[in-house]
């Protein structure tokens, strides 16, 4: 079967600009997945989204510009809390089962701390002057009480307060009040003491309680549903209102308005807006009452949440990830940001060329960049072509050291999931290997095809022929990777062989147990010039907790075993890689996001990139690659560690294609169309400069380079190639003559 390629062909040079003069350039794309929190900053014009990617987007929302991208965990962010001082912000992130608070710096991008809870994080707050950062916990001690600048937590509120789901911290610092639903205590306390300064009675079973812009008292919905006004004071109910089904409770600090998300009894939903007057301090019959303003005439999608209001001003999230936002006076919503990016399956370097498995095409990009002895400063150029391609997030390169490469493409009938891939000429053709109805990992080694199915049967087929070589079953097995001492098994540990390693003897299946402290490994790498073997597993010490450890193990029968990095928590999708040459372990177990190396005495962090957190690592020349959790790529520089490119493949409806950002600001965009301020955001400048900048920050031919050359943006603009002869010519990958890019 002969495939027919389309070929896009483009050329770029490096324009002179000076790289301090230049702002920075965001990709501007909103999460992938749900968004799932809303705030403002402290000034009004700032919004963060989180979202079950793990990242936190930073927007202005007057320029709807993305300020700020950070990947702020690999867990979703359940919260955000924004300092005072208008630079930080703390994010909760929770899977359910693992916790994490850290601090970051928004406009460096840094991250300042990380603490790690015990548990479940039902309310977080900072204190009016960033001193404390306060959460609480399902536990009869509830409180605990962070430095708000260190993380170091503090011995205050110690003792037993009940299980605390709401606090507000008094401006001064001093004190804080406390709401135990279970009790309906509202409590005042000296925050370093501890020392009891008030307590009061109120209602139990209140959820969404938020304070009002009249700070005694605050909004919260009642057990049965209703709209309450709370006198923190006193503990009495000041008012109450039936609001429909409600979702969700906010205070707009605009106009002090409490504004109900709800469901009314026809089933469809709604925005109401309520007043509430002080009666210590207002005359009139409508003080100390819950007043109804209006319900809101505007459309809302039945996906939309969380929701943000600032006076008419509306915001709300997606499930898709996008940004929703309701203009004064519109009754529909405006898409502010979409999720732009089609998440990065897989990658491979070759010849100089980037291939890059997306999901329904293989985008393979050559340029002098990914030349190993190239200065990334001094890039002439970068021409691609794409292939055609269903796929999944899951597909993988598979190549090998003899350049037999194939390709696997899982959610593809099982006869046809597994191809052959060109590198060198971007062609995908039938693969005479067949995997197993139920796989679970692929691997090539020399000619040969290495299968790990689901029901614990490894498979050794020949690449060339598909015929079985060699098979082996066990109990609790993970991983296997096939070397020339053998083929070794990452497992859990129990059978009759009580490790989490075994060495397998492929001719006559011989099995030896290795010495090892974890209690199941679901990653082997193998470090074939020094004969080591690297390992990834979960540790369960006798007096509790787990860990995620990266074993070694030496010697002439491998019965030398150390632990080189060992991370508290559960990272099962950590890898490792090794250099062939200088034996560097690279790996992406880093509870802080990065890459760390190890060069055989001790364990370092390379510069981390707070965008983006890598998932998958590569190394190719001076670069290593890494595929990161939100489906993007970036390149960096082994010899420091600093990023020098992220690559975004933008999804194919519409104007697809791709862009490479540079630290400097600079980019490469496959289309002229993507060069604009709709996919691209610029810091601290308005929409006519920011126009302008991304026309000079664009990377191309400069005139005085090549006066005779056409700007290489025409050959986007006419989807034709100037520099060939024949423009309509198509490429026949099967016969003997050169391509058109040759």
């Amino acid at each position: 079967m002969k495939i027919r390629l389309p070929i896009s062909l483009t050329l770029f040079f490096l324009l002179t600009i000076a790289l301090s003069a230049q702002p920075l350039v965001h990709v501007r794309t909103a999460h992938v997945g749900p968004i799932t929190d809303l705030v403002f900053g402290t000034d009004p014009s700032t919004v963060y989204s989180g979202g079950n990617d793990g990242k936190v987007i930073i927007w202005d929302s007057d320029s709807e510009r993305l300020v700020q991208s950070i990947h702020a965990a690999i867990l979703p962010v359940r919260k955000i809390v924004p300092y005072p001082d208008g630079e930080r912000v703390a994010v909760y992130a929770s899977d359910g089962r693992n916790h994490r608070i850290s601090l970051w710096n928004w406009k460096t991008g840094e991250r300042e701390f990380l603490h790690i809870p015990t548990d479940e994080v039902l309310h977080l707050d900072v204190s009016s002057q960033g001193s404390y950062l306060v959460y609480s916990t399902p536990n009869f001690r509830s409180i605990r009480v962070l430095d708000g600048n260190s993380g170091r937590e503090l011995p205050f509120l110690r003792q037993t307060t009940g299980i605390v789901t709401w606090f507000v911290i008094a401006r001064s610092e001093e004190r804080i009040m406390t709401y135990a639903p279970s009790s309906g205590d509202i409590v005042y306390r000296t925050v370093v003491t501890g020392r009891e300064a008030g307590r009061f009675s109120g209602p139990t079973g209140l959820s969404n309680l938020h304070l009002l812009n009249v700070t005694r008292y605050a909004v919260a919905e009642s057990d049965d549903g209703r709209l309450i006004v709370l006198d923190l004071l006193s503990g009495e109910t000041a008012s109450d209102v039936v609001a429909g089904e409600i979702r969700e409770i906010h205070v707009d600090r605009a106009d002090g308005d409490v504004v109900v998300v709800s469901r009314d009894y026809g089933g469809a939903r709604s925005v109401r807006r309520f007043r509430f007057s002080d009666p210590t301090t207002t005359d009139g019959g409508s003080a100390g009452e819950l007043q109804r303003r209006y319900t809101t005439r505007r459309t809302i999608p039945e996906e939309a949440h969380p929701f943000l209001f600032a006076a008419r001003d509306m915001f709300a999230g997606a499930a898709d990830g996008s940004l929703l936002r309701w203009l004064p006076f519109e009754l529909r919503p405006q898409t502010m940001a979409a999720n732009r990016v089609e998440p990065v399956a897989d990658l491979a370097v070759a010849d100089s060329t980037l291939h890059v498995l997306a999901a329904d095409q293989i985008i393979s990009i050559t340029s002098d960049f990914f030349d190993s002895e190239q200065d990334p400063g001094e890039t002439e150029y970068a021409r691609y072509r794409t292939t055609g391609l269903e796929a999944t997030s899951s597909g993988r390169f598979l190549p090998d050291d003899r350049g037999v490469d194939l390709l696997w493409t899982p959610g593809a009938d099982r006869d046809n999931a597994i191809r052959r891939f060109d590198f060198r000429r971007s062609i995908v053709s039938p693969s005479e290997v067949v995997p197993p109805e139920s796989l679970q990992t692929i691997d090539v080694y020399d000619q040969r095809v290495l299968f790990l199915d689901r029901s614990g049967r490894i498979e050794l087929h020949d690449t060339r022929t598909g015929a079985e070589l060699f098979s082996y079953r066990g109990r609790g097995l993970q991983t296997g990777i096939l070397t020339v001492r053998g083929m070794f098994v990452g497992k859990a540990e129990d059978g009759i062989f009580d490790s989490s390693v075994l060495r397998v003897d492929t001719d006559t299946g011989e099995t030896v147990a290795l010495d090892t402290t974890t209690d199941l490994v679901f990653r082997l790498t193998y470090d074939a010039r020094r004969g080591r073997l690297f390992s990834i597993g979960i540790k369960r010490p006798p007096e509790g907790g787990i860990s995620t450890v990266i074993e070694i193990f030496e010697g002439a029968a491998f019965q030398r075993s150390r632990v080189i990095l060992e991370i508290p928590g559960e990272y099962l999708d950590a890898t490792v890689i090794v250099d062939p040459v200088t034996g560097t372990a690279y790996t992406t177990l880093d509870d802080r996001g990065g890459i760390l190396t190890w060069d055989g005495t001790r364990v370092s962090e390379l510069r981390r990139n707070p965008a983006h957190i890598p998932a998958r690592i590569f190394q190719d020349g001076s670069y290593l690659y890494s595929v990161n959790r939100d489906g993007t790529v970036s390149v960096i520089a082994r010899s420091t560690g600093e990023q020098v490119l992220d690559l975004y493949i933008i999804d194919s409806v519409g104007s697809g294609g791709w862009l490479a950002v540079r630290p400097d600001g600079r980019f490469f965009a496959s289309r002229g169309s993507l060069a604009t301020t709709r996919y691209l955001s610029l810091s601290g400048a308005t929409e006519q400069s920011a126009t302008d900048a991304l026309e000079r920050l664009r990377l191309r031919v400069p005139e005085e380079a090549s006066s005779d050359r056409p700007v290489p943006g025409d050959r986007f603009e006419s989807g034709r190639d100037p520099d060939r002869d024949q423009p309509g010519r198509e490429f026949d990958p099967f016969d003997d003559a050169p391509a058109p890019s040759s």
